[in-house]
């Protein structure tokens, strides 16, 4: 069986960034307060012209703003309102991620 691309995420020492967001949706989970200073951060890199820095921010996004019992859309409304603008993106795999994201 092979393993998923989040476990294997999980498990990658060579690639930090995708650690680091994982590591902030499980922060959110725990303590959520802690992140207040990271949201917008993570929302500055949703226009960010590097595809990968803002394909994990629309990623990492979603799963905040969809968490169950989340209030980050409504304490971050502006980052929430950044981040739904991403459904027009010019490149179809943030798009993607964004119905995804929505749907779930």
């Amino acid at each position: 069986k092979k393993d998923s691309p989040d476990l294997v995420a999980h498990l990658e020492p060579h690639n930090p960034s995708k650690n680091v967001y994982s590591i902030c949706f499980e922060l959110h989970r725990i303590a959520p307060d802690v992140l207040t200073t990271v949201i917008g951060t993570v929302a500055g890199n949703l226009t960010n012209d590097d595809f990968v820095k803002r394909c994990q921010s629309t990623k990492l996004l979603g799963r905040l703003f969809g968490s169950r019992g989340s209030s980050i859309a409504v304490r971050f409304r502006p980052c929430f309102r950044d981040w739904l603008r991403r459904h027009a993106d010019a490149d179809e795999n943030i798009r993607q991620i964004m119905v995804k994201s929505l749907v779930n």
